[in-house]
């Protein structure tokens, strides 16, 4: 083919996947490190290790470009633009590698290879998890771009062998591994594939020569330790001494080698020049070489991936399923071949993870396209393999790598789609990006099954038919595909969130927040759009870390701790009365939060209890004074041997259980600052403080003694009058798993404000917010159509009240579901219903009826169906457990009659129970008492 062909080809490829990107692409902010990644990029910051330092710089270029007013959509085009040109990338190495296997002779098989390399440029890009990462923030589709580009530069190596220009390709390769460094190491890769393809092509010293130089590099980059790099790089020098030859050695091109390497890992120390500044994200805080380099080898996320320990251990090993290492890898192997099916169809994806019902066509269809994809692609392979042997162990290595040897490196957790209770535990999120480039190659692989298959028939009608239908494929991804999280079209939901959040809380305050998905919008909210710049985000993942603690001190968060205290910061158990609380630990974030609790109110408590020091926070000369081996050094060594200033003591209150914590501090709090939790912080971090807080729409305010539950005013004002909900209620706009959990925290919020205007006694303003609350509930309508029915009752509008308690019959699964709508039947005297009702709890749960029950014995009494409710009686009567279950039904709903009519019944059967007779003597002082009235019917 001609270049002109060649330039055509990527081209027409590019602009294609260019189109469908950018009209599915993000219009702004994304979830998780998206946030992060273009918060840093604008403001120049640091984020979390590796640190990606080239990819920041990259973003922070796409912040110039003049083109849409939202920073975010600029940097998301960063993916939109690179995963277009893999595309192009993608028909260009097809086209070339098809040209190899067969040269087209008539305009037929010109027509036949372009269309093919198409099809593989089309579905290579258009894969579920492509597509993905082509239109948010992330290094996936960039990754991709480079591992292509490599491959591209090898393939032109191979065509100037004849000529003195091709090592500079191999000059442009071994560039493009270290600039991967500063953003994804993905396309270091493909160095086996391309090593092998080298040596199948040039079989000499020279080859053997950069293969050398390079491991080294390579190992480094991948994470293994620096004494085997530096007997890698001492055996390389070892090498090139014994195999040296003046005419044959070109020390030259070994030299521009290694600068290239050097100049490529040249942009860590932007990592370094910018932590010196001090940003306002400045994850790890690399202020100097050692620092650095953690961030660089990652070990804030444990020890390095090549350890001897990880690559003997799977994390798909565990006491509970007894798996071997090699059943262990298999299901890890799964969990590709899993997130395969998932790339060009809705099933089974739609039911494993979005959390959607699939229609039995839309299982037939995905099970029938996965099929012929699969197929077609294994067909590819093959057709390769017989075709042209060396360049399929170039791209066929590379798929090899890409899927099997990176599944063994990343060792992964099972998935957190797998049902399986023995398939624990399971990582914090679906992992499938990972495999971004080994879905392009497979994809790629179709394209190259299709061309196989086209040229098995050997008539030319017959191939001008099929040619269309196979160039139809690329239609299955796009449909399979728009209606899923990759149509991020008009979805404003991540920003309109951040926007939300901030505006919870008062500017110059503190929020603490859990993870990714509510800190690094904010983030990017605070650094991008200037919304609440002074309000002081304290994540609470991040605070079990010595460079964040001081990070928050520094931007005025009211913390105690010096810098050495928080060095030496590590988790300790609870203690109570002098003696450690069996299986209670606090961790270094419960430490922190409790520092700036008592320092927001002004507590400055004696520090009393010794804690171990870390041996490397000690300056050298104290240091060399204990063991190596010796991390922790305990109080009563170091006390002797170190001066005072550099012993750790922290206040003996710190360590109380939270309860006794709170009771100290909290009883005479006076807030320099205001201190919020986010909603979305799990109760265990807010343990002993819930008297304490009070409500506010997204935060819970830390107020102190007297707090109201939840403040009206405040919460309506922001619910109301303040919050965006942009795309929320935009049928268009599809929500993913991830955004309907969150439209449950303003769901939780609105019913919140409704239960609060419900005991004021506003009906009018309860059922304005349940209503409202009702349309954030994306599923479970059970809680706002109970209440919502009550208050209908109390408010006289009976038609409404059964509107929203026929909607509950519509989605009532379990037993107490349904005594909940049968309760609702019965307040609105629909006892025919509610007798229904009752019976399909029982029908559920045959094992235990106490639910249908309770429920039955309401109606009967209510009806004074007398031997009815004694028959029901009676059968409790003999178990003693499904009794006591009934009683607590008509406790917990203030039914203190029947309660009554239970124990009576009960007493007559079992005389001797003294608890029985004890707690009817209760209930008999209980209803001589005024019963107050119920605001809004049973269960409130």
């Amino acid at each position: 083919m001609s270049k002109k062909e060649y330039m055509w080809g990527f081209i027409i490829s590019t602009l294609a996947v260019f189109g469908i990107y950018l009209y599915t692409v993000q219009p702004s902010l994304s979830f998780w490190d998206c946030g992060e990644f273009i918060a840093c990029g604008y403001s120049l910051g640091v984020p979390h290790p590796p640190g990606s330092p080239l990819y920041t710089l990259l973003n922070k270029m796409l912040c110039f470009i003049p083109f849409g007013k939202e920073i975010a959509f600029r940097a998301n085009m960063g993916s939109v633009i690179s995963g277009a040109i893999t595309a192009g990338l993608l028909w260009v190495i097809a086209a070339k590698i098809l040209v190899k296997m067969k040269a087209p002779q008539n305009k037929m098989e010109h027509f036949i290879i372009a269309l093919s390399a198409g099809v593989g440029a089309m579905i290579g890009s258009l894969a579920y998890t492509c597509w993905w990462g082509a239109v948010e923030t992330e290094v996936y589709r960039l990754a991709s771009f480079m591992v292509m580009l490599c491959i591209f530069w090898i393939l032109r190596w191979q065509d100037e062998l004849q000529t003195p220009y091709h090592k500079r390709f191999l000059f442009l390769i071994t560039y493009m591994f270290a600039l991967s460094v500063g953003i994804q190491l993905m396309p270091m890769l493909t160095a086996p594939a391309i090593f092998l393809f080298m040596l199948l092509n040039k079989k000499d010293l020279d080859s053997l020569r950069f293969i050398a130089i390079t491991l080294p590099f390579l190992a480094l980059f991948m994470g293994m330790s620096l004494v085997l790099v530096g007997v890698m790089g001492i055996a390389v020098i070892i090498f090139l001494i014994v195999t040296y030859r003046k005419e044959m050695f070109d020390g030259k091109f070994i030299g521009l080698v290694v600068v290239g390497f050097l100049l490529g890992i040249g942009s860590y120390s932007y990592l370094m020049i910018r932590a010196h500044h001090n940003p306002y994200i400045n994850e790890a805080a690399p202020t100097d070489i050692p620092k650095l380099w953690d961030v660089f080898s990652r070990t804030q996320y444990g020890p390095a991936k090549l350890g001897v320990s990880t690559i003997l251990k799977r994390e798909t090993e565990t006491p509970e399923n007894k798996y071997n290492m090699v059943q262990a890898f298999v299901y890890q192997i799964k969990f590709f071949t899993d997130y395969l099916t998932w790339q060009w169809v809705p099933y089974p994806r739609q039911s494993r993870w979005e959390g959607e019902i699939a229609s039995n066509f839309t299982k037939l269809a995905s099970l029938f396209f996965n099929i012929i994809f699969i197929g077609i692609g294994l067909f590819g392979i093959w057709t390769h393999y017989k075709r042209e042997k060396r360049t399929f162990w170039l791209m066929f290595t590379l798929l090899l790598t890409l899927t099997f040897v990176l599944t063994f490196y990343m060792n992964f957790k099972f998935s957190p789609s797998d049902t399986n209770p023995l398939h624990r535990p399971v990582e914090v999120r679906e992992r499938h990006y990972f495999y971004d480039s080994a879905f392009t190659v497979f994809g790629w692989y179709i394209g190259i099954g299709v061309w196989g298959l086209l040229t098995l028939l050997r008539n030319k009608w017959a191939q001008r038919i099929m040619s269309p239908v196979f160039g139809l494929l690329v239609l299955v991804p796009i449909l399979g595909n728009f209606n899923s999280h990759i149509n991020r079209r008009g979805n404003w939901i991540p920003d309109d969130y951040a926007y939300n959040m901030l505006n919870s809380c008062d500017d110059g305050a503190v929020i603490f927040t859990n993870g990714d998905n509510d800190t690094f919008p904010l983030w990017f909210a605070q650094t991008v759009k200037s919304i609440k710049p002074k309000l002081m985000v304290a994540n609470l993942s991040l605070l079990n870390t010595d460079w964040y603690i001081k990070q928050l001190r520094s931007w005025g968060a009211p913390i105690s701790f010096t810098d050495y205290e928080a060095e030496n910061l590590i988790p300790f158990p609870v203690i109570k009365n002098g003696e450690p609380v069996k299986d209670k630990t606090l961790f270094v974030k419960d430490l922190a939060v409790r520092d700036m609790l008592a320092t927001n109110s002004g507590f400055k408590f004696e520090p009393k209890i010794f804690m171990p020091i870390k041996r490397m926070a000690l300056p050298k000369k104290y240091r060399d004074k204990f063991p190596v081996e010796m991390e922790l050094i305990r109080p009563d060594y170091y006390v002797k041997r170190i001066p005072r200033e550099y012993w750790v003591r922290l206040p003996e209150e710190y360590f109380l259980p939270a309860e006794d914590f709170a009771n100290i501090v909290m009883k005479g709090y006076k807030p320099k600052i205001p201190i919020f939790f986010a909603v979305t912080v799990s109760m265990d971090n807010m343990e002993g403080l819930t008297p304490y807080v009070q409500m506010e729409a997204m935060a819970y305010r830390v107020v102190g003694p007297g707090a109201q539950r939840f403040n009206i005013q405040v919460s309506d004002s922001l619910l109301n009058k303040v919050y965006k909900y942009r795309s929320l209620f935009d049928s268009k706009v599809y929500k993913s798993e991830n955004d309907k959990r969150l439209l449950t925290n303003y769901a939780a919020s609105y019913f919140a404000l409704g239960l609060a205007y419900r005991e004021k006694g506003n009906l009018d303003k309860a059922i304005e917010a349940l209503e409202t609350g009702k349309k954030f509930q994306s599923e479970d309508v059970l809680p706002f159509n109970y209440h919502l029915a009550a208050l209908y009752q109390l408010a006289g509008r009976q038609t409404e009240a059964m509107e929203n308690i026929d909607e509950l019959a519509k989605v009532a699964k379990d037993p107490m579901e349904w005594y909940t709508i049968g309760e609702a039947y019965l307040n609105s005297k629909n006892t025919d219903k509610a007798v229904e009702a009752f019976n399909k709890a029982i029908e559920i749960s045959p094992e235990d009826p106490a639910a249908g029950y309770a429920g039955l014995i309401s109606v009967y009494q209510s009806t004074n169906n007398i031997f009815e409710m004694n028959k029901i009686l009676d059968q409790c009567m003999k178990n003693q457990m499904l009794a006591g279950k009934i009683l607590s039904l008509f406790r917990m709903g203030q039914k203190t009659e029947l309660a009554k009519i239970l124990l009576e019944k009960w007493v007559v059967y079992h005389p001797y129970d003294s608890v029985a007779v004890q707690l009817l003597k209760e209930l008999d002082k209980e209803m001589k008492q005024p019963m107050p009235l119920p605001v809004a019917g049973i269960g409130s």
